[in-house]
């Protein structure tokens, strides 16, 4: 699907964007491996995107990741990519209304807040994700997940209008 291939893309090109300027670390610094002696420098971004999501590690590194680049956008990223991991759809809520929070005015912010609304509504609670789906519009007018809350809402808009009927 095009269309779902131009929204990642657009994902993508706005994590790294925001991401370009978190400080690399030294890979001797992160890994216990001392094969190397050159002072190999790693991107956290770069990472990110080596994680593999069927790793049984994957959470592990994910919450090492955040631990070792504090601060950087990447590791806001990484936070909301844990957010995602948990199971039980209440604490999901909970999870990114403090991220969303925590995270408000920095790129993940946007990102954070759309899976609010997200998991808000497969939580059937349409008008709160209404209500942060639009406070997403308003807050990152720039970002594509702005985009994909205007797309939303009006899915919502129709669902609501089709169940009212």
């Amino acid at each position: 699907n095009l269309r779902v291939v131009v929204f990642q893309s657009r994902r993508l090109c706005e994590m790294l964007s925001a991401c370009r300027a978190d400080a690399p670390r030294r890979y001797d610094e992160l890994f216990a491996d001392s094969s190397s002696d050159s002072p190999v420098q790693i991107h956290p971004v770069s990472l990110l995107f080596s994680f593999d999501e069927t790793d049984p590690n994957y959470r592990n590194n994910l919450t090492s990741l955040v631990a070792a680049f504090p601060g950087s956008h990447t590791a806001d990223y990484a936070r909301v990519r844990l957010d995602l991991l948990e199971p039980a759809i209440s604490r999901r809520i909970q999870r990114f209304r403090q991220a969303a929070a925590e995270l408000a005015g920095r790129p993940a912010g946007a990102v954070a807040a759309f899976r609010l609304g997200e998991v808000l509504q497969e939580d059937s609670l349409n008008s709160e994700a209404r209500m942060v789906l639009g406070d997403l519009v308003t807050n990152y007018p720039e970002s594509c997940w702005a985009d994909e809350a205007k797309e939303r809402l009006a899915s919502l808009s129709l669902i609501e209008r089709l169940f009212a009927s």
